[in-house]
């Protein structure tokens, strides 16, 4: 992996969880972004955050977590 892909990958991954700091103590809340062609919606309840977004393949996918790490290890993922 080049050096350019990994930096994108980070940078996608740190914004995706400023998003998440955004919400933090904000139940009810949600934050709309966009990276690339790819919209995420990341919502705040009471039981934890949801972040829903359409993959490239065009399969819709929602995320719930109760933590940070959770957040963060799955953002992750999304990014290969």
């Amino acid at each position: 992996m080049s050096s350019d892909v990994l930096t994108n990958k980070c940078t996608a991954i740190k914004y995706l969880v400023s998003k998440y700091d955004q919400l933090t103590g904000v139940p009810g809340s949600t934050v709309v972004c966009e990276i690339g062609k790819t919209t995420f919606t990341i919502s705040k309840d009471n039981d934890g955050i949801s972040l829903n977004y359409t993959s490239q393949a065009h399969m819709d996918f929602t995320y719930i977590c109760t933590t940070k790490q959770e957040f963060e290890s799955f953002v992750a993922t999304i990014f290969i």
